[in-house]
C-alpha cells in the first residue's frame, strides 16, 4: 500500500516482544509467519470428491535476530528458566511514522502465544554482523490480523 507515493518498507516495521519482560526488538533482520487450514476430501462410489472435512489449524513463524537483540531475547528468557520456557506474543506493526506528512494508519499483526520449538545460528565471512540467529516457533494462539476491523469501513 502507498501513501502519498510511499510505499511500506522494512524502515517502517516495529517488532514488539510481549514476554515477562516487554521488549522492543530493534535488529532484527527478517520475521515470517503462516498459518493453515488444510482440507481432505471425502469420496463416495466413483472419482469425485462428494465433500471434504478440515484438518487442523496449525501456525508458525520465524525470526532472524542479530546477536545484540538475541542477547536481550536471551535475559528475558532467564526469567522462566530458558529459551524453550518462553511464552510470547509479537506485535509486528507497519505502516508510516506518525509524525510524516500523509500518516494514515499502521497495521498490526498479532502472533499469539508464541512458543520457541528450535533455534540457529551462522556466522559467515564478509558479513558485517558478527553472528545471526534464527528462530523458529510454533503460535499456539493464532494469527489475528487487527487492521481487520478497519477494513470494514472501507469495504
Amino acid at each position: 500500500m502507498a501513501i502519498l507515493g510511499r510505499a511500506f518498507d522494512w524502515e517502517s516495521v516495529s517488532i514488539i516482544m510481549a514476554t515477562t519482560v516487554p521488549l522492543t526488538l530493534e535488529n532484527v533482520k527478517s520475521i515470517d509467519w503462516s498459518d493453515t487450514r488444510g482440507v481432505t476430501p471425502t469420496y463416495g462410489i466413483g472419482g469425485s470428491p462428494r465433500g471434504y472435512g478440515n484438518r487442523n489449524y496449525r501456525a508458525q513463524g520465524s525470526m532472524e535476530l542479530a546477536d545484540d537483540t538475541y542477547a536481550k531475547f536471551l535475559k528475558a528468557a532467564a526469567f522462566v528458566g530458558g529459551v524453550y520456557n518462553v511464552i510470547f506474543d509479537l506485535n509486528v506493526k507497519y505502516g508510516d511514522n506518525p509524525f510524516s506528512v500523509g500518516y494514515e494508519k499502521i497495521h498490526n499483526v498479532l502472533l499469539s502465544n508464541c512458543k520457541l520449538a528450535r533455534r540457529g545460528g551462522a556466522s559467515r565471512q564478509g558479513v558485517s554482523e558478527a553472528r545471526i540467529i534464527r528462530l523458529e516457533y510454533e503460535i499456539l494462539g493464532g494469527v489475528t490480523d487487527l487492521s481487520l476491523s478497519e477494513l470494514d469501513s472501507v469495504l
